[in-house]
């Protein structure tokens, strides 16, 4: 695999997988996104693979009730399809949240979000919760299990996927959102609509939240958040 032997009759095949990616990841990001998937791939993708056909057609449902759904897409399991495996790896993930949870409310923290396989945690705790996890790293890099992603930023959220991480000056109440790091401030809220400035701003997406973070701070009035957005049209995609 891109000029490199694995021989898995006689080596962890994942575990070397993984190995190999931390030692290209300095010298190659291309191949290093290679490895990274083909590990995702095979330990995971094609437990959970479903491959749809492309023609829709009736098909007939039993659940509580028998009914016949049109325009439906068949749905082929694959190969390796084995939900059994697949939720354990998934559930694993939650498992780990739910322990760092717990070990945060053991020490009198509170964590501010959480996701899929993340969590926001007072940054005074970070380097001890992400220290804890590692005992059980199997790889023979030294890879941080939790790892930690972001420092010393402030949280701002709203509901589930709606959340900006921002650095806040709060001597000179400036607010600044990394426009390039998407990672910090969630479209999910909004990916829906189309912007609402024209092709004219890139970012519009931190526009929004820069204003919202304004309000919050007092910074700007809720009459100027109103009229600056009273003639713009929210149109879905």
């Amino acid at each position: 695999i891109l000029g490199t032997d694995f021989n898995p009759s006689k080596e962890n095949f994942i575990k070397r997988l993984v190995d190999e990616r931390q030692e290209v990841k300095s010298k190659n990001k291309s191949e290093a996104q290679a490895l990274k998937i083909i590990a995702n791939a095979i330990t995971y993708g094609i437990f959970i693979q479903i491959d749809s056909d492309k023609d829709k057609q009736e098909l007939e449902v039993y659940s509580n009730e028998k009914f016949i759904s049109e325009d439906s897409k068949w749905e082929k399991h694959g190969e390796f399809f084995h939900p059994t495996v697949s939720i354990c790896i998934t559930s694993g993930a939650r498992l780990f949240l739910a322990i760092a949870e717990k070990f945060l409310e053991l020490r009198g923290y509170s964590h501010a979000y959480m996701d899929s396989d993340s969590i926001f945690v007072p940054p005074e705790i970070a380097d001890e919760l992400s220290n804890f996890f590692q005992p059980l790293n199997p790889y023979d890099k030294n890879i941080s299990l939790f790892k930690i992603e972001k420092r010393n930023k402030w949280f701002y959220g709203i509901s589930s996927k709606r959340y900006v991480l921002y650095d806040y000056n709060e001597k000179t109440k400036k607010i600044f959102i990394e426009p390039e790091i998407k990672k910090d401030y969630k479209l999910h809220g909004l990916g829906h609509i189309t912007n609402p400035f024209g092709d004219s701003k890139e970012n519009w997406f931190v526009e929004i939240w820069e204003d919202i973070l304004k309000l919050h701070y007092g910074i700007i009035s809720e009459e100027y958040l109103t009229k600056k957005y009273s003639n713009f049209f929210v149109i879905s995609r």
